[in-house]
């Protein structure tokens, strides 16, 4: 499973709990599913963190307190590390929103195809029904 887990086996760990169904199934319902998710917030210090941990959401506002005194050639190569980082982690960030939204894809196919199978056998049946009544003596 990714870093980012989006399961229910992370429910009481901190990460999300995946999605719930609440209310009823009507189409027409307000709150047909309650997803409960990992924050931007979360994804973007778990990713970064593996990066450049200096620029994970709590070290951010310490940076210009640690660098004060740095040289301007040592600012422009933490500037050159960086971006780099931010290039990485936009990479990284839509890597996985891609895999995200092919894993819902799939997930969506899956359970379509059950629902088209269950179709299909109870229209089977009829059909059987129909002809046994049509061919009866």
């Amino acid at each position: 499973m990714d870093p980012i887990q989006t399961d229910q086996s992370t429910a009481g760990q901190g990460g999300s709990t995946g999605v719930q169904a609440v209310g009823n199934n009507d189409i027409g319902s307000d709150e047909l599913f309650k997803i409960q998710s990992v924050s931007g917030d979360a994804i973007y210090d778990e990713m970064m963190g593996a990066i450049e941990p200096e620029l994970i959401s709590s070290q951010i506002d310490g940076l210009a307190e640690k660098y004060k005194n740095e040289t301007p050639e040592e600012a422009e190569a933490r500037k050159t590390r960086y971006n780099a980082a931010y290039a990485e982690y936009e990479k990284r960030l839509s890597e996985y929103l891609t895999q995200k939204q092919s894993e819902a894809t799939s997930r969506k196919r899956k359970a379509m195809s059950s629902i088209e199978k269950e179709d299909r056998k109870v229209e089977d049946e009829q059909l059987s029904n129909l002809e046994s009544s049509i061919f009866a003596p």
